[in-house]
């Protein structure tokens, strides 16, 4: 009997020792005894990571996962295989369950190798991809909603009365994928500005507080980007206007005050404006607890 240590868990093995191949009781890991098998594992290793990358690059996503799988299988700290295999479960899985399992995969890279930049990129890749499905799934959901309501809004009572009812559950879904489309991208401006189409348009459905906040936001956020824009004009102006009064009061004559005092208040007009334009632009959206 061989005795040794699994190379992944550190688990302690007692294997016959007429075996080229082991596997690990406690892990499953793969352990290779003999020279030539590990050879042999060297060299379909460096094959599969060239096929791994391959697929990703052509978008072959099911074919991507079979090879990181392979890869995995001879070595389990592989982080490039960990990557591609979060891709590849995100797009071939799907739905919450693909995006949760790229997740859980990333956790793995990052605990065999932290703070890699690779998988931060591949993190933010994929969660910006997984807020743009959900608000496409938003944008499809929405279309049913107004799809019910003309279909069903033909001027009686009764049909107006159907199309709140089926409507509004439709207009609530897409509100919801939007909302969690947002925890992922708190900042997308498309996305804030749908929500408060959609409520604006809808007033007779009781939108709770969390949408309410979320179209504040975006109100607020929309006058932070028109307060960025016009602060440049408007301290421009103030420079202009200072240096004006700066030489007017050097100026002697009958009516040099009045002069003065038209432009002394010119000055604190500019003033009060662009110190309101600064509490505009200083407004941030709340940030988001969510980790991944």
């Amino acid at each position: 009997m061989i005795k040794l240590n699994c190379p992944n868990c550190g688990g302690h093995l007692e294997i016959p020792d007429n075996l080229e191949i082991a596997h690990c009781m406690y892990c499953g890991t793969r352990i290779l005894l003999q020279e030539n098998e590990i050879n042999r594992e060297r060299i379909n290793l460096k094959r599969y990571r060239e096929l791994c990358k391959t697929a990703v690059d052509a978008l072959n996503f099911e074919e991507a996962l079979q090879y990181s799988n392979k890869i995995l299988e001879i070595d389990p700290k592989d982080v490039d295989a960990w990557i591609y295999k979060a891709y590849s479960s995100f797009w071939v899985t799907g739905g919450n369950n693909g995006f949760h399992e790229a997740m859980e995969y990333l956790r793995k890279a990052d605990s065999i190798s932290p703070n890699k930049n690779e998988i931060k990129k591949a993190r933010e890749k994929i969660i910006e991809a997984h807020s743009v499905l959900l608000f496409s799934r938003a944008g499809e959901t929405l279309s049913k909603a107004y799809d019910t309501w003309n279909m069903w809004a033909d001027g009686t009572n009764e049909g107006l009365e159907n199309a709140r009812y089926m409507a509004q559950d439709q207009f609530e879904e897409a509100v919801e994928f939007i909302l969690e489309a947002l925890s992922f991208n708190p900042g997308q401006l498309s996305m804030l500005e749908t929500l408060a189409t959609i409520t604006d348009s809808n007033p007779w459905i009781p939108w709770d507080d969390k949408v309410k906040e979320k179209v504040l936001s975006y109100k607020l956020l929309k006058r932070k980007l028109k307060a960025q824009s016009e602060l440049p004009n408007y301290r421009n102006e103030l420079k202009k206007a200072e240096d004006n009064l700066f030489k007017i009061r050097k100026e002697k004559g009958l009516f040099i005050k009045s002069k003065i005092k038209d432009a002394e208040s010119k000055v604190i007009q500019l003033k009060r404006k662009i110190a309101s334009l600064e509490d505009a632009a200083s407004y941030e959206l709340p940030k988001t607890n969510i980790e991944y």
